[in-house]
């Protein structure tokens, strides 16, 4: 897991659906929500490496 220390809250709307399919999606892998959501951003705010 990546470090907790300095870490911010953020609040994110999805549909039901897809909230659901990212559920089960992510116990399928047993990886918790948070972890899988804070992967997802990371990669994709270093993906092009700009800010």
């Amino acid at each position: 897991m990546t470090e907790q220390t300095n870490t911010k809250f953020i609040k994110v709307f999805l549909s039901p659906e897809t909230k659901n399919a990212f559920k089960v999606k992510c116990a399928k892998e047993d990886v918790p929500m948070s972890e899988k959501a804070r992967q997802l951003i990371e990669n994709w705010v270093q993906k092009d490496g700009s800010e």
